[in-house]
């Protein structure tokens, strides 16, 4: 009896799992904002007379782009209406894609992305996964711990000391150990500068910064939601 209801209890378990919901990417058919201009300004010879970045970019910013948008998000409106109706609910994208790639993520039960793969207009349906950023081999690749030990002929022994680094970036987390005065090996960083910039002079960023500034830049359409801040 015993053996009985913990197996019971192990396909409840397993049963929940399945059904609980979870983040797709579901993928669309149309080639996404960025794929569309680049073939209209390849068709037109415009990669060759002004570069590629700046002929996508004049077709990004082009009436063509703007009405091509406006295709994708009519295309994706079918799809999601289609989905409702096989689902028998509504379904409210998380993110949804239109430059790099083309689709949205939902939430949705195992047994519900298999239905919203066989929609007309969707190309794949796939788990989302979130993988970590990993550096721990990246100074053997380049390297670096031949430096840091002193093994370079001729070269002594360094970890980057007296050397002060520009970054422009999206934006950083100084909180985060790898930004921390003293490393996890012991190594304790000091400011080669001797003062402090912007940010760091305030206190709001220290640790291994010497200065930082947080900039934010307007949005220049909400077609590229992407160019919206830098730090």
């Amino acid at each position: 009896m015993f053996k009985k209801a913990c197996f019971l209890v192990a396909l409840s378990a397993s049963a929940s799992a399945t059904d609980a919901p979870h983040t797709y990417i579901v993928r669309l058919q149309d080639a996404p904002l960025l794929a569309h201009a680049r073939e209209r300004a390849e068709q037109a010879g415009a990669i060759h007379a002004l570069g590629e970045k700046s002929a996508v970019r004049r077709e990004i910013d082009s009436v063509d782009g703007e009405q091509y948008v406006r295709r994708l998000d009519a295309a994706r409106a079918k799809v999601l209406d289609a989905g409702r109706s096989a689902l028998g609910r509504t379904l409210q994208p998380r993110h949804v894609f239109r430059h790099a790639a083309n689709g949205v993520a939902l939430a949705l039960t195992e047994a519900e992305a298999a239905e919203v793969a066989k929609l007309p207009g969707v190309t794949s349906v796939r788990a989302e996964r979130r993988l970590r950023l990993l550096t721990d081999v990246g100074p053997q690749w380049i390297g670096a711990d031949s430096l840091w030990n002193g093994q370079v002929s001729g070269v002594a022994a360094n970890k980057g000391e007296g050397v002060v680094i520009g970054i422009i970036d999206t934006g950083i987390n100084p909180a985060h150990p790898s930004f921390a005065a003293l490393g996890v090996d012991g190594f304790a960083i000091s400011n080669p500068r001797g003062h402090f910039y912007g940010l760091c002079a305030t206190g709001q960023a220290r640790r291994r910064f010497s200065g930082a500034r947080a900039v934010a830049l307007r949005r220049r359409s909400a077609r590229r939601p992407d160019r919206g801040y830098k730090g």
